[in-house]
């Protein structure tokens, strides 16, 4: 008899046993993981996310934990999750991420970063005395074609300084994510104005401009100066299918000097060749070039000259520019 109740006794034991294993009471967290995968978001590229604004990042980077079922701290975030038809709160499940998962939060950590700072950088540039100096906005759509050619350039068409080309590009790009620039280097290139057909830059000793003119749908002529204490250098380009090729810049302006000479005589002439390094050189509009002496003078100088400004006007059918106007402008 004793025997039975032993023998009873051990197999309730080993039957109890059996199903307290059936039902552990921790979780089994590879069940949980292989079970929630399914509820995972879409993961968005790099383009993709770099295109979203801060408020946008932290709801994604959220979601991976909403669909998880995680219920947030934030009533702004519970509120938001809430309306959304996929969230099933469960309020004492704890959340586990794949790898995958947390290489996507970590991730996007790290371009909330980034935008934080380009977004204190640019409200510091807009305090009055760093707004003109170091920020300028630039429309990179509207700009699209002056920013593409300015990173075609050799390096030897820098003249007077030195943009290496890499530099520029980056320069370009950091434009077309954000539509503006900081510059950091005033002392060495500080850009002045860009236009979609022109932009001007103070260079180390001078001023460099890059100006396009439209000849047709597939030509344009592209001009930049480079004006240092010498005078300008000029160099004129054609731009077809995305290439740049240098041409000669005489058959493009002609002789254009000699519109302003009231008379042919040597002493005019000579004076002319002696003035020539006192003109400026404004490449601003998108058909004309307008070119003024800050030296001569109407009550000084109308004996041999007609003006001390010309007005170049494009000629889109013969690819060149001709002389409109000459006429006196007042000097300081």
């Amino acid at each position: 008899m004793r025997y039975a109740i032993l023998l009873l006794c051990a197999t309730l034991f080993l039957l109890i046993s059996c199903n307290n294993r059936k039902h552990p009471k921790t979780i089994d967290t590879e069940t949980k993981i292989t079970a929630l995968d399914n509820h995972s978001p879409k993961l968005l590229t790099e383009t993709e996310l770099n295109a979203k604004d801060l408020n946008q990042l932290r709801l994604l980077r959220n979601e991976v934990y909403a669909r998880k079922g995680y219920v947030f701290d934030s009533a702004e975030l519970n509120t938001y999750f809430n309306a959304q038809p996929w969230y099933s709160p469960r309020k004492n499940d704890p959340v586990f991420l794949t790898e995958t998962e947390k290489q996507y939060v970590h991730h996007i950590k790290q371009i909330e970063k980034t935008k934080r700072t380009q977004a204190i950088l640019y409200k510091a540039s807009q305090s009055e005395s760093n707004r003109f100096r170091d920020t300028i906005a630039i429309n990179y759509k509207d700009n699209k074609k002056l920013l593409d050619v300015l990173q075609l350039f050799p390096k030897s068409n820098m003249g007077s300084w030195d943009w290496p080309q890499k530099d520029r590009t980056t320069m370009v790009d950091y434009i077309k994510t954000h539509n503006y620039i900081i510059d950091t280097t005033a002392q060495f290139l500080n850009i002045k104005y860009v236009k979609p057909n022109t932009m001007g830059l103070s260079v180390v000793d001078g001023f460099w401009t890059l100006s396009l003119y439209t000849l047709d749908a597939d030509n344009t002529l592209v001009i930049t100066n480079d004006s240092v204490g010498d005078g300008n250098d000029y160099t004129v380009y054609i731009l077809k299918n995305a290439v740049l090729q240098l041409i000669d810049a005489t058959p493009i302006f002609g002789e254009y000097f000699n519109a302003l000479l009231q008379n042919n005589s040597e002493t005019c002439q000579n004076l002319l060749e002696e003035n020539k390094i006192t003109f400026d050189y404004d490449f601003s509009a998108p058909q004309s070039i307008t070119i003024a002496s800050w030296a001569l003078h109407q009550d000084e100088d109308s004996d041999c000259f007609k003006g001390n400004t010309i007005v170049l006007q494009l000629n889109k059918k013969e690819g060149r520019f001709l002389v409109s106007d000459t006429y006196w402008k007042a000097n300081d």
